[in-house]
């Protein structure tokens, strides 16, 4: 299958609709492939308390000193509503990474109520440096689900921060006009294999030759093996007890053994 045409012609339809019914179809052929994402997810996952800990133990203590205090601070706004939206990806993993390597250029696809937004904003500030590009688009089904996006960054975080609900596809596309580089991308929106195929490849001419990739809830697709696999990737895959799911981490050009 020729991938590029494959892109190029789900952009030129720009349709939700159409992008529907193909993910339908996606879903149901690879469901071999599918059990086969968390097989390689069991076979190939490190402890990631035990690996950050052999980065900068300190770096760990902050970084849950972190998602302690914002998930204690959410509580009461996200009760404020009488809706649900997702959930808060892994933001020890995400804020330690964003400290330790201290990317110029953030983008994240899936912001919610904004757990990792939080945490990126956090690390940034703690940094003295960096931008967050976050990609979100509004629950269709729910009313002014709009109103509870990244409600939990704080206001003196947002100067960092460049936030669009116009869904993955348009927002990666204006955004790879831009010719902007991205040095950490993380994916925790669309839970399926061409929801991250069509992202990532758009994206993909953005990525510094040291970006650093994350992928949450590699274990519902096989997007991440294949990923890996095709283009002989540096790659860990840690395992989240708080939500029992997996990320995917990709190094270009193994940055993290230049950090280490």
């Amino acid at each position: 299958m020729n991938y590029k045409v494959l892109i190029n012609l789900i952009i030129s339809l720009n349709s939700s609709f159409i992008i529907k019914i193909i993910n339908i179809i996606f879903k149901k052929l690879p469901i071999k492939l599918n059990r086969d994402s968390l097989k390689f997810c069991k076979k190939n996952k490190i402890d990631l308390d035990d690996y950050l800990s052999n980065l900068d133990p300190n770096l760990l203590t902050e970084s849950k000193n972190i998602y302690n205090k914002l998930i204690k601070q959410s509580k009461k706004k996200i009760n404020s509503f009488n809706f649900k939206l997702g959930g808060s990806a892994n933001c020890i993993l995400i804020y330690f990474f964003s400290r330790y390597f201290q990317p110029k250029i953030i983008f994240e696809t899936g912001v919610s109520y904004g757990f990792s937004s939080n945490v990126f904003l956090n690390a940034i500030e703690k940094n003295k440096t960096g931008i967050l590009y976050s990609s979100d688009l509004p629950y269709l089904k729910i009313k002014n689900s709009q109103t509870a996006i990244g409600c939990l960054v704080d206001e003196k975080l947002k100067k960092n921060w460049k936030l669009s609900i116009n869904g993955d596809m348009k927002n990666a596309m204006e955004f790879a006009k831009s010719n902007k580089i991205i040095d950490l991308f993380h994916y925790d929106s669309d839970k399926s294999f061409l929801g991250k195929f069509i992202t990532f490849n758009i994206l993909r001419n953005n990525f510094s030759n040291k970006c650093i990739i994350i992928f949450d809830d590699i274990q519902t697709d096989y997007f991440f093996s294949y990923l890996v696999k095709k283009n002989n990737y540096n790659f860990k895959v840690f395992y989240s007890k708080h939500d029992m799911c997996y990320q995917g981490i990709i190094f270009l050009n193994s940055y993290e053994n230049i950090k280490n």
